[in-house]
């Protein structure tokens, strides 16, 4: 199973708890033994993962960083039942996910980017689900299947923070993407705070100030 899918700009959407559309999963392979034809991609994968453990600890480890091979749908990535991140074949170039990354930013779909490339801001999206993952574990809500569970939760706390009145509201403060569901709200807010740092939205911020109080052991 997978879910979380990082995809190009698509219509619909209103933190109704709908699923990405990850197309059909042909074949996965680990990451590194691409590294021999796509070094820089690779390694700006593996420099975010390493990012993120050191921001995180051991909560910011992924069972595996993988190539997926796809068929059908439109996702740049995903996060799967196994504790996985797989980037799709397909954009596993550094220009090709920048254009796309920078082709929805424009029209306000993801956050900036900063000054991070299009594969670390896609990479740090996916690193969302897998601490939503482990935030759902903290607070006894289970795992994976309960994903979408434990990021309303966040959103919930989240937007008590920042004077919001509905949950639509706030997400819209962090991408349109954010408004597709709950657990891309909770995602999109990772990779704003990952790429932008002091300067990614006040909810963003406020996502992440939650999972990180759970996640070192508040509830």
């Amino acid at each position: 199973m997978a879910k979380g899918d990082r995809g190009g700009k698509r219509g619909g959407g209103d933190l109704l708890g709908k699923e990405g559309n990850t197309g059909k999963i042909l074949e996965t392979k680990d990451l590194i033994t691409l590294r021999g034809t796509k070094q820089a991609e690779v390694d700006e994968v593996l420099t975010t993962a390493r990012r993120m453990n050191n921001l995180f600890g051991e909560e910011g480890i992924v069972n595996q960083l993988q190539a997926a091979k796809m068929k059908g749908g439109n996702a740049m990535a995903y996060y799967d039942s196994g504790g996985n991140i797989a980037i799709n074949q397909s954009f596993l170039s550094n220009k090709g996910m920048d254009a796309a990354m920078d082709r929805a930013i424009k029209d306000n779909f993801h956050p900036s980017r900063g000054n991070k490339s299009g594969m670390e801001a896609t990479v740090a999206h996916e690193f969302g689900h897998s601490l939503t993952e482990k935030v759902g574990q903290k607070l006894g809500q289970g795992g994976f299947d309960n994903i979408e569970k434990t990021s309303r939760e966040i959103v919930e706390r989240a937007r008590a923070k920042t004077g919001q009145k509905t949950n639509l509201d706030f997400a819209g403060k962090i991408s349109g993407y954010a408004k597709y569901n709950f657990s891309e709200c909770v995602a999109e807010a990772v990779g704003d705070w990952y790429c932008n740092g002091s300067k990614a939205s006040k909810e963003s911020r406020a996502v992440v100030a939650v999972m990180n109080s759970i996640l070192k052991g508040g509830k």
